[in-house]
């Protein structure tokens, strides 16, 4: 008569990543995909993301259910599919064109209009990428325009040891530089950074 071998431990992981915390001055975006493959997300006036698939796949994903999950965000790197996301500007001019790939933030864009983009999610189901349906296809990403001021800023400041040290007085011999906008010898143009060896 055989031993019983023991029970194996059952470990359980989800397959769906949780999504990260939104960044500050980032506009939080989950568009779901309804109208299948391009499917073109507005930014703003004059500011587009495509999301596309190469059109040689259709033959293949035409022949498995529509609610079969293509592609994840949990799964891409066990079953990459090589979809690319496209950023289009005025006139729907192509500006830049990036993977669909989690990570940090990322620019997207040679030239004006540019963006920071950092991808946060996805799923794609077969119907999606053969035709339009409510198949539960979406796509989730942060984005704010590269350049874009800030709503809330905070001036620059030392780190504690170095205040510390400036106001103990541990550098006295450090006095300050006083501009002198006199011409530079054989230069013929005014130096506002202070005396140099040569001026001497």
């Amino acid at each position: 008569m055989m031993a019983q071998s023991p029970a194996l431990p059952l470990i359980v992981r989800s397959t769906v990543p949780e999504r990260p915390e939104p960044l500050p001055a980032f506009t939080a975006t989950i568009s779901p995909i309804t109208a299948g493959l391009p499917h073109v997300v507005p930014l703003g006036p004059g500011l587009s993301l495509g999301l596309v698939a190469p059109s040689g796949l259709a033959r293949y994903w035409l022949t498995v259910p529509k609610e079969a999950v293509a592609s994840d965000a949990a799964s891409a790197s066990v079953h990459p599919l090589p979809l690319r996301l496209l950023l289009r500007g005025n006139g729907g001019a192509l500006a830049g064109i990036t993977p669909l790939v989690l990570g940090p933030v990322r620019f997207v864009g040679d030239a004006a209009p540019e963006l920071r983009l950092r991808i946060t999610g996805w799923r794609i189901h077969a119907g999606s990428l053969v035709g339009a349906g409510d198949f539960g296809s979406f796509i989730a990403f942060d984005w704010a325009r590269h350049g874009a001021a800030a709503a809330r800023f905070e001036a620059p400041t030392a780190r504690h040891a170095v205040q510390r040290r400036l106001a103990d007085g541990a550098y006295p011999e450090a006095a300050p530089v006083v501009a002198d906008a006199r011409p530079g010898p054989g230069s013929g143009r005014p130096r506002g950074y202070g005396r140099t060896f040569a001026d001497a």
